[in-house]
């Protein structure tokens, strides 16, 4: 409500600009009086000195009542401390503010404050490490700011967490001892449930590492990350006298296909060690996978495969078998590769699994056979295009619905990308009156399903609501619309795919 008596919105621009503030209108507000203080201090900071002092003396009370800098104190504090993980801020500058706030208010100075503090300066203390070495790679951890939970083998090839994995076993004393670094990073546990964000320390990274090294033998506990309590040190001393034993290419090549029933990809961590020092391993692991572990996704050792020192001709043969695989996920991984190394035999791949396109899947809104369409439009050729369209026509209706309500679904592939292949893919469905019903199979609709507003709802109806959104025609919800009321919204799309088509033709 704040922002709304200080900002209007610019009809001709759509953005925010500031607006003349109403004291009257302001003050009738029913703010407590320490938000009246933070207000206060906006409106000060925006220029506007009278308003701001009018808003500071709602915020004083009366005489004798307790002060109402504590909440500006921790707002201040707040601010601070999630600058902490932004990056590029300047951290010698936000310790100066912590120090400042603490030294002024004596509730900042609990245990928890004090740490935070310690910490920060601990982190501003320049590195003296080898440039290269494990030490200096650790050093650089303090500046890392993915949540570790988020990493995958794509990750960018300078990351200190990505060459740290890629050290492996060299890097596993270095790491062990770093398990006490209380200094901070960039990367925030985001919280869930009952357990609070924390800014991670270089402990809780160097743990994450020897967890992915170890696959899981160094006992711990697996909320241990939620609480934020980095691995324990002689836990981790006792895993690694076992692993140096065994030597590392054995140890990785042990582990690297997990044998868990409930797993769902080779692991990540190992095949970054893997391609990084035993690139040689990597196409048995692929093949392995696509060949003949049916419950694990091939995406990571797909990706690893592209990036690893070997021979081009033999990535892309591996990659067209899998192109060829029974299961479409392994297919969509191959696809990938092979747009990345070899566009022609992409294309070949692609033109092959648009005519193996099963005609149905077991459930409509999980279903991944659908996003073959992103392949599509990144090809963009008149070949590509038939053949999604022929096997769009043979598909049933649900699946049929799911392949035409991708064309416009991915966030990464502006509208302008193969934009007249896309619109000519939905015209050619305009008219098909095929109709969906929810309640035919409520097992395979379950969840979100394409159009899933429409209790029933005819393809050609659904694909004019996908073409109106696709030139910014509003479509409301109505899931009782007559045939009338459809049959005019058609027609609306029809005029207006006819008018884009005759401005791109000037």
């Amino acid at each position: 409500m704040f922002a709304d008596c200080v900002r209007e919105l610019h009809p001709a621009e759509g953005n925010l600009r500031p607006a003349t503030p109403d004291w009257d209108a302001i003050n009738e507000l029913g703010y407590r009086r320490q938000d009246w203080l933070l207000i206060a201090a906006q409106f000060y900071s925006g220029g506007w000195v009278e308003i701001a002092r009018s808003a500071f003396e709602r915020a004083r009370g009366q005489p004798g009542e307790p002060s109402t800098l504590f909440p500006l104190r921790e707002a201040a504090w707040q601010y601070a401390e999630r600058a902490l993980t932004k990056p590029g801020t300047d951290r010698a500058e936000l310790l100066r503010v912590l120090k400042d706030i603490a030294a002024d208010d004596g509730r900042f100075r609990t245990a928890a404050h004090t740490a935070l503090i310690a910490d920060l300066e601990r982190t501003l203390k320049p590195g003296t490490a080898p440039a290269g070495s494990v030490e200096a790679l650790i050093d650089r951890l303090t500046d890392y700011h993915k949540p570790p939970s988020l990493f995958s083998t794509k990750e960018p090839a300078d990351s200190p967490y990505m060459k740290l994995l890629e050290k492996g076993f060299d890097a596993v004393p270095a790491l062990i001892d770093h398990l006490t670094d209380e200094r901070l990073t960039r990367s925030q546990f985001p919280g869930f449930n009952n357990f609070r964000p924390y800014i991670c320390r270089v402990n809780h990274l160097a743990g994450q590492i020897l967890k992915g090294l170890a696959c899981g033998q160094i006992p711990a506990d697996g909320l241990d990350g939620a609480r934020g309590w980095p691995l324990d040190p002689d836990a981790a001393r006792s895993w690694w006298q076992v692993a140096k034993r065994e030597g590392e290419e054995k140890w990785l090549l042990r582990h690297v296909l997990p044998t868990d029933g409930d797993a769902e990809e080779p692991v990540p961590a190992l095949l970054v060690t893997i391609r990084a020092k035993y690139p040689h391993r990597l196409l048995p692991i692929y093949r392995a996978v696509f060949r003949g572990m049916p419950n694990l996704d091939s995406r990571n050792v797909a990706a690893a495969v592209i990036t690893a020192a070997i021979p081009n001709e033999d990535k892309v043969d591996a990659l067209v078998e899998a192109a060829r695989n029974d299961r479409y996920v392994h297919r969509d991984a191959a696809l990938d590769g092979l747009w990345e190394l070899d566009r022609r035999k992409f294309r070949t791949a692609l033109q092959e699994t648009l005519d193996w396109m099963p005609r149905d899947v077991e459930k409509y809104w999980t279903a991944e056979l659908p996003y073959v369409t992103w392949d599509v439009i990144r090809a963009d050729d008149p070949a590509s295009w038939a053949a999604l369209t022929a096997a769009t026509k043979r598909a049933s209706v649900g699946l049929r619905m799911e392949l035409l309500g991708k064309i416009f679904d991915k966030s990464d592939q502006p509208d302008t990308e193969a934009r007249a292949g896309r619109l000519r893919y939905l015209e050619a469905f305009l008219d098909d009156a095929t109709e969906r019903d929810l309640e035919t199979d409520r097992k395979k609709y379950d969840g979100f399903p394409a159009g899933h507003e429409y209790p029933r709802l005819a393809v050609r109806d659904f694909v004019a609501l996908e073409l109106a959104r696709a030139m910014s025609i509003a479509v409301p919800v109505k899931p009782d619309r007559g045939p009338a009321e459809w049959a005019a919204i058609r027609y609306r799309v029809r005029e207006a795919l006819a008018a884009e088509r005759r401005r791109e033709q000037k």
